[in-house]
């Protein structure tokens, strides 16, 4: 499979599950006002969707079945 097609696959599951997503950015941004980032990486450790929160690139890993 070459990068294009799999850039494209990727950006598809971001559209199937959009809402999920957003949500989930959503959620992290009302923990942000609350709690520091490293606190709320430890308190995601073990979460089903969130796999890695990437601090110093602002990032976050996560998993996305085809399906939900």
């Amino acid at each position: 499979m070459d990068k294009e097609t799999k850039e494209r696959e990727k950006a598809d599951l971001i559209y199937q599950n959009y809402e999920l997503i957003n949500n989930i950015l959503l959620e992290l941004r009302k923990a942000a006002e609350k709690y520091d980032w490293e606190e709320i990486e430890k308190r995601l450790k073990g979460h089903k969707l969130i796999k890695e929160l990437m601090l110093r690139i602002k990032t976050i890993d996560i998993e996305v079945l085809e399906k939900f």
